[in-house]
């Protein structure tokens, strides 16, 4: 799809075996296929897709089970892809790092199943609906930086599975799916403000960004406040965490920023 005109363009097929069910995600400047099933065995085969060439290449199959159904998000440079079923309801989660390659992380903090949905706000990943032979309607947020799931409040519409979500800037969207019935109901979630946080960290006071405009390194001075810092996100226009850090804060903090593209981003 080209934005500025409204036309859809066909592209190189993709080169693995036709199937339904599949996830897809973006890392950087390129796209990533993989998993589903072609109707008769599921698929763990994974490419990825050069828009620049408008080719595509076979990149290390997917690190746990053969699967379909299963969902995916991209934090921080990375891709989160789990839940989904290989005739048996799946929870494991695994991170892609086109750098290393696959890792188990910790499994999905709710009950096995597939036809989930997930969405990134921010610095945090969030999954849920879906079936496990009932529909579900429970809802959970990632931290990457811990590695952890907490449970969140519970999608107020009717427990389904196969809806669609996205984030924007710093809100959710999640609609569609079915609970027996094609729903095309449509919500907003907000996410929680943990009750016994600090003071937010104002930055306009006690933090010096420098150089800006940056090139290949962006330097966040938090001189004596360094350790009232818990996280640092680079996030772009879209909401979307470009970079983030948990570890415990030096006093001078430098982003590599050599990798990311052109544009405007909030510290």
């Amino acid at each position: 799809l080209d934005q500025s005109n409204n036309t859809w363009t066909q592209k190189s097929a993709f080169p693995g075996t036709a199937r339904a069910e599949a996830v897809g995600f973006a890392i950087g400047t390129y796209g990533y296929i993989g998993t589903g099933s072609n109707g008769s065995t599921t698929e763990k085969d994974f490419w990825r897709y050069d828009s620049g060439g408008d080719s595509w290449s076979q990149i290390t199959d997917f690190g746990g089970t053969a699967r379909q159904a299963a969902v995916a998000f991209v934090l921080n440079g990375k891709a989160y892809v789990g839940t989904g079923t290989d005739g048996t309801y799946k929870n494991d989660i695994w991170r892609y790092d086109p750098s290393t390659g696959w890792t188990q992380m910790n499994n999905f903090g709710g009950a096995a199943r597939n036809a989930a949905m997930a969405f990134v706000i921010g610095s945090r990943g969030y999954l849920g609906l879906g079936w496990d032979g009932s529909h579900k309607k429970d809802f959970w947020e990632y931290d990457p930086g811990s590695d952890q799931w907490t449970q969140q409040t519970d999608f107020p519409g009717t427990a389904r599975y196969s809806a669609v979500g996205f984030g924007m800037g710093s809100k959710g969207y999640v609609g569609t799916g079915s609970d027996n019935t094609a729903k095309k109901d449509f919500y907003e979630f907000t996410p929680t403000i943990t009750k016994n946080a600090q003071q937010p960290f104002r930055t306009q006071s006690h933090v010096t960004v420098f150089p800006n405009p940056a090139k290949e390194t962006l330097t966040v001075d938090f001189g004596k406040y360094a350790s009232a810092v818990k996280e640092v996100s680079l996030l772009n226009c879209m909401g979307q965490a470009v970079y983030t850090t948990g570890k415990a804060m030096p006093a001078r903090l430098q982003i590599h920023t050599g990798g990311i593209d052109n544009g405007i981003y909030f510290l």
